[in-house]
């Protein structure tokens, strides 16, 4: 066992010093220019950028936070993770990911994506990309933490080393390599990341199932685990597909409102008001970001006085933007 242990923490240790080199590498060219250090200059191909993306989406969530939740609250509460970020990634690559980077360049080579709503929508007293800032900030610091939590509890969980010391050499070692070599620093270490990621998902589940004795015996396992494959996958198909139905005869506000409110029922929320007042706060926030202030057309609905609710909203929030 010591044995084992020791070839895996050398491993390791080779890999972190991998990439620190890389980052050190790329610093000189990388601080040629600012271009340089944020978007390696713009000149990476899309399989290059697709996997650096990718692999710092799917990073200690998919390794271990994902089969975590689908371990204590059953397969469907993952399965819904899984649908959405495959959709979502689709979708963000098919429509969203050539036009920005098409439209940052011309919108005064906009490295930032604050800095392209900003100059996109003309905001020259930065509400739109304080807001923009402010949402990627909050986001992304909870994301990155749960990355650094995920380091701290392999090694806690696989060596018994501290677990408080193990998340702050790991995030020590990450800022390292991506504040030395930029955007081409974290992209080429991505794609190490991403190449093992993907051959450690495939080694583990050929592996799992061969070793369970085939398929059939995996889900006669799976069906052991109380509760593990109930499924509320139709219940949020039939709650996606009710909203599609009344999205323009209700508007955006009563429809987000709906869809938050029944699925904190399918997740298991008890208190009802509570959910109530979280679903109503967080579609108004939705509702007064994007139709307020990011000028996107949202449906009003075409109920006389839901319409006149959103058309009232929205004249409150150009008020607000008139004075600020």
């Amino acid at each position: 066992m010591l044995h084992s242990d020791f070839w895996v923490l050398l491993a390791m240790l080779i890999y972190f010093v991998v990439v620190l080199t890389i980052g050190f590498i790329y610093a000189k060219k990388s601080n040629q220019s600012t271009s340089n250090y944020f978007l390696g200059g713009r000149q990476l191909g899309p399989w290059l950028t697709a996997l650096s993306a990718e692999a710092s989406d799917m990073s200690g969530w998919l390794l271990m936070g994902l089969p975590g939740v689908a371990y204590f609250t059953g397969a469907s509460d993952a399965m819904w993770t899984a649908i959405g970020l495959a959709i979502g990634t689709y979708v963000n690559w098919k429509i969203v990911a050539k036009r920005l980077r098409i439209y940052s360049e011309k919108a005064g080579d906009s490295i930032t994506l604050p800095q392209y709503f900003a100059n996109r929508f003309h905001d020259d007293r930065h509400i739109i990309s304080t807001v923009a800032a402010i949402i990627i900030f909050l986001f992304f610091s909870i994301y990155v933490g749960s990355c650094f939590v995920t380091c701290g509890k392999l090694f806690s969980t696989l060596f018994g080393f501290d677990y408080a010391t193990m998340m702050m050499l790991g995030a020590i070692i990450v800022f390292l390599y991506t504040f030395v070599g930029g955007y081409l620093s974290v992209c080429t270490t991505d794609l190490i990341q991403g190449t093992l990621m993907f051959f450690a998902l495939a080694i583990v589940f050929i592996g799992s199932v061969a070793n369970a004795g085939g398929v059939d015996n995996v889900v006669n396992v799976l069906r052991s685990i109380p509760g593990f494959l109930k499924s509320k996958l139709f219940l949020g198909i039939v709650i996606m597909v009710a909203a599609s139905f009344i999205l323009e005869t209700v508007g955006f506000i009563v429809t987000a409102l709906f869809v938050l409110f029944f699925y904190g029922l399918l997740l298991g929320e008890k208190n009802v008001v509570r959910l109530l007042i979280a679903s109503v706060c967080i579609t108004l926030v939705l509702y007064i970001v994007f139709s307020g202030m990011l000028s996107v057309n949202l449906p009003r609905g075409t109920i006389g006085f839901l319409r006149n609710f959103a058309l009232w909203l929205e004249s409150v929030v150009g008020a607000v933007k008139n004075i600020f």
